[in-house]
């Protein structure tokens, strides 16, 4: 049950990534990615079923998806060159997990950096439904668009609060007035996608569905991409800020991860998490080669523990019903018409674009992101807010400036008020300087090359 709850929940991801991959801006094949994106996403989670034995279901990452397109289309980046770079990030955070180092990075990097990371990743998937419903040449009624941004953000911070609140209620054993409020909660979520696709139709949402190929593996569908890896060297500038903002997404993107799955009186609750670290650091290596983008734990975790989800059972089920929907894809294509031409787009952006949204105001709640990852710190305080609120701002121009972003605003709050005026909380590791420096760099490089 639980296991299948999570794989609903997600099942979106092939056909984002098939649209998102696949579109004229990146330029590879839309099927084979559809099916990389369903094999990746099985076998990771099988191995965290069993290596790991945790509850994590893992697949290739929306918001990576959305900056490899973004990055490869204002840049001389081929997509070949940002998956090798994602490949060769991936191997080396598989040295740092295997270690146990990536975990205390992690457990390192300030809360509100993490919190600013996943308010970006949220405006990133809002505007990349946006993309979607109303691709480059079609016109926006943009004052209309912005009033029913903040319209439908209103909505889902209504709804954050309301499930908050039935947590709060539900800790206070008033089981019957929480499960009542949650649900209000959720039907807000619904209700609000329902809308989002009815004004995306207004507004002259294009649905033409998208083109197949006859072949199967990313990689030789297009002559020459292997080729096109060994011209890395030629893009240099362009590929370390690249691959210094996929390493940031990598550590820092963990909203889905075992930290707030698995229970803290778990007595292998470290070496639990060092195992998911490594699972999903090799996958980073394999998805790539498979051709689809970087894994990531998915938040949607959290749906299967709220149904009971506690070990890696669950995330052996999500990995059988993408294994299920990959072999049914083939069949499909054999067949002529292949599986994700079914899904048209007024089924994906609106719900692309009000789960970004979704995530923007979860951000603004940081129990609701990143519960147990990491030091508390209060809802709203200007340390959490300033960050997220500079990520949230920047991520449609570029995901890389919005992380950038995030970081160095931390940064400057960390260095500009002074030592008695900081809130008790705010503690600083001395990695955070690194942090700050190493963003600082990778924009510099960015706009020099640009």
């Amino acid at each position: 049950m639980a296991g299948l709850t999570v794989f609903f929940t997600m099942a979106y991801a092939p056909f984002v990534n098939a649209l998102v991959l696949g579109g004229p801006e990146v330029g590879m094949p839309q099927a084979p990615v559809f099916y990389a994106t369903c094999l990746a996403a099985a076998l990771g989670s099988a191995l965290c079923g069993w290596y790991a034995n945790t509850p994590t279901a893992l697949a290739p990452g929306t918001a990576f998806n959305a900056f490899i397109a973004q990055y490869v289309q204002h840049s001389d980046l081929t997509w070949p060159e940002a998956l090798a770079i994602c490949c060769f990030v991936g191997a080396a955070l598989m040295l740092m997990s295997s270690s146990g180092f990536r975990r205390e990075v992690i457990e390192a990097i300030p809360r509100p950096i993490k919190i600013a990371v996943v308010g970006g990743i949220g405006a990133l998937l809002a505007q990349l439904g946006i993309d979607i419903a109303f691709p480059a040449g079609v016109e926006r009624d943009m004052p209309a668009v912005r009033l029913f941004l903040l319209g439908v953000l209103t909505i889902l911070r209504f709804n954050v609060t309301l499930r908050s609140y039935a947590k709060k209620l539900e800790a206070e054993h008033k089981p019957v007035i929480a499960r009542s409020i949650d649900l209000i909660g959720r039907s807000g979520l619904l209700i609000s996608v329902i809308v989002v696709a009815l004004a995306f139709h207004y507004w002259g949402m294009t649905t033409k569905s998208v083109t197949s190929e006859g072949c199967y593996w990313v990689w030789s569908c297009q002559p020459g991409s292997f080729a096109r890896i060994a011209q890395l060297g030629d893009h240099v500038l362009v590929a370390i800020p690249f691959g210094i903002f996929v390493t940031y997404m990598m550590f820092a993107d963990i909203a889905g991860s075992p930290y707030h799955l698995l229970p803290n009186d778990d007595p292998d609750r470290d070496g639990k998490i060092d195992r998911s670290l490594i699972v999903d650091s090799g996958m980073n290596v394999i998805a790539p080669i498979l051709g689809t983008s970087p894994v990531v734990f998915y938040a949607e975790n959290s749906a299967g523990k709220l149904v009971g989800a506690r070990t890696g059972a669950s995330a052996y089920w999500v990995a059988g019903c993408f294994l299920l929907l990959a072999v049914v894809g083939v069949l499909f294509s054999y067949l002529g018409k292949p599986l994700f031409e079914l899904i048209p787009k007024i089924a994906v952006a609106p719900a692309l674009f009000t789960v970004g949204l979704f995530v923007i105001a979860s951000s603004l709640s940081s129990d609701d992101v990143m519960p147990e990852a990491g030091p508390k710190e209060s809802d709203g305080s200007t340390e959490s807010l300033l960050p997220a609120a500079v990520s949230i701002i920047l991520t449609p121009i570029g995901l890389e400036y919005g992380l950038a972003g995030g970081i160095l605003a931390y940064y400057a709050f960390f260095v500009m008020v002074p030592r008695a005026a900081r809130p008790d909380r705010v503690k600083i590791d001395p990695r955070l300087h690194l942090f700050a420096f190493v963003a600082f760099f990778a924009i510099l490089v960015k706009l020099g090359v640009s």
